[in-house]
């Protein structure tokens, strides 16, 4: 009998050889698109501190401007990078902001164009959200000036001291996870009294003192004008005295007339 060769063991099952193939290539693919998301995603932008400037807002104004916010180290030419700024310190002096909105446009923006813009109230924060488009090349921009518009400070208390914080994020930040001291702050302001002013009619002004005092000062003269004519009118009665001079050409008269007579006889 014949001994009988089995090569089996040498030979891989052609379903051995598709599944190992088929992981080999599931794993590269799963390597490539880590790489693509990885690269798709924008690098985290910076918020220069101060992160802007806040004016004062007056009692009874609706809208309040914020100047100069810095973003920095995007990358170059990066789209959809988010701001936000967190306002809720507007509640604190009783600033009403249900109806809070934004004010930007491209011409108020350098080295990058506005996307989008909205507000968001969430979890006890006000959040205001602004969406650009960063110009080609370009790795940072600023914001030169927002308006937040349609505020209700009917019933605002006159507060010092009041920030906004401010951060650039890939993530959301809204709600709980809004902007916090431990991002950048802008520099402070206020809320004044818009009313202060108003008392200030009640003060006689300058101009009208000088009025009394130059009415009083005509009376004055018109006084001392009666004065004038009545002494004037003294001098009058004694003008009417001129009968000492007729009298002295009267004995003139006399005499001139007895020499007469004399010389006759």
């Amino acid at each position: 009998m014949s001994a009988r060769y089995d090569d089996s063991s040498a030979v891989v099952p052609a379903s051995i050889m598709n599944h190992t193939t088929f992981k080999t290539v599931a794993l590269a693919a799963l390597v490539a698109l880590s790489v693509v998301g990885s690269a798709g995603v924008a690098a985290g932008a910076d918020v220069t501190e101060p992160a802007g400037t806040v004016e004062d807002i007056e009692t009874g104004d609706e809208t309040q401007t914020v100047s100069d916010i810095e973003v920095t180290n995007t990358d170059p030419g990066a789209d959809g990078v988010d701001v936000y700024v967190n306002v809720t310190a507007l509640e604190t002096a009783d600033v009403g902001v249900d109806s809070l909105n934004v004010d930007i446009d491209d011409a108020n923006v350098t080295n990058a164009n506005v996307t989008d813009q909205n507000s968001n109230q969430n979890n006890g924060n006000t959040v205001v959200r602004l969406t650009f488009d960063v110009q080609d090349n370009e790795t940072a921009f600023t914001v030169e000036s927002l308006e937040l518009v349609q505020l209700d400070t009917e019933n605002a208390t006159t507060t010092e001291g009041l920030t906004y914080d401010v951060v650039s994020s890939d993530s959301e930040r809204l709600g709980s996870d809004a902007p916090d001291s431990e991002d950048s702050q802008t520099e402070s302001f206020a809320i004044v009294d818009g009313d202060s002013g108003d008392d200030t009619d009640s003060t006689p002004t300058a101009t009208e003192s000088e009025e009394t005092s130059t009415a009083t000062e005509s009376g004055d003269s018109d006084d001392d004008s009666d004065d004038s004519d009545t002494d004037d009118g003294s001098g009058d009665d004694e003008s009417s005295g001129d009968g000492p001079g007729f009298g002295v050409a009267a004995a003139l008269a006399a005499l001139l007339g007895a020499a007469f007579l004399v010389r006759r006889a």
